[in-house]
């Protein structure tokens, strides 16, 4: 009777952790045709910051890198590590909540970049010490968010846009979970 109390509990360990390996897995990013611009990384630096402006949009940015990156200060990615970004935009007095964020272009949120009608979710790329912008395409989907300077946030990248004459095909897909290393809220202040 012990082994097989025993055998249960290890097995459900085993799924717990086949669980946990699952919320971190790899970010795949894809930057065009070229395969030197294709990146399949598990983020060493997985960081969010909540910044509100007081008469402008609220921020909920995600740094993810290959590196061991700092909320402090910005650290570029060396020449062979990957560093992703989304900034997660919302109108004025309107905080982010679990939900999915697209990322449409600015002119389709209305009002100003860091102040929209609407909320939305820009991505951007660094390998190295290249930038690289997304065309509208996809979104994030914030599957559990906790606002707070011990808060946290968890959910998918599914950023995707197919090409076009004067832009190549991008993608950034993948799993997430960060922990707030920045809070400034007025509400806090």
């Amino acid at each position: 009777m012990r082994w097989r109390c025993a055998l249960v509990l290890f097995g459900s360990l085993l799924c717990s952790c086949e669980r946990d390996s699952e919320a971190t897995a790899a970010v795949e990013l894809k930057l065009g045709p070229d395969v030197a611009l294709e990146r399949t990384f598990e983020a060493v630096t997985s960081l969010a910051e909540y910044i509100e402006v007081p008469g402008a949009g609220n921020e909920l940015r995600l740094t993810l890198a290959s590196y061991d990156a700092d909320c402090d200060a910005f650290k570029p990615p060396g020449p062979d590590e990957t560093s992703v970004s989304i900034v997660i935009t919302t109108p004025t007095g309107v905080s982010p909540t679990p939900g999915v964020y697209a990322w449409a272009g600015h002119e389709a949120h209305g009002g100003e970049v860091h102040n929209p009608t609407k909320a939305y979710a820009f991505p951007t790329a660094r390998i190295g010490s290249k930038s690289y912008l997304f065309e509208p395409g996809g979104g994030v989907v914030l599957k559990e968010l906790s606002l707070g300077k011990h808060g946290s946030v968890a959910g998918l990248l599914n950023f995707e846009f197919s090409g076009d004459a004067k832009h190549p095909a991008r993608s950034l897909k993948g799993r997430f979970s960060a922990r707030m290393c920045r809070f400034s809220s007025t509400e806090s202040s």
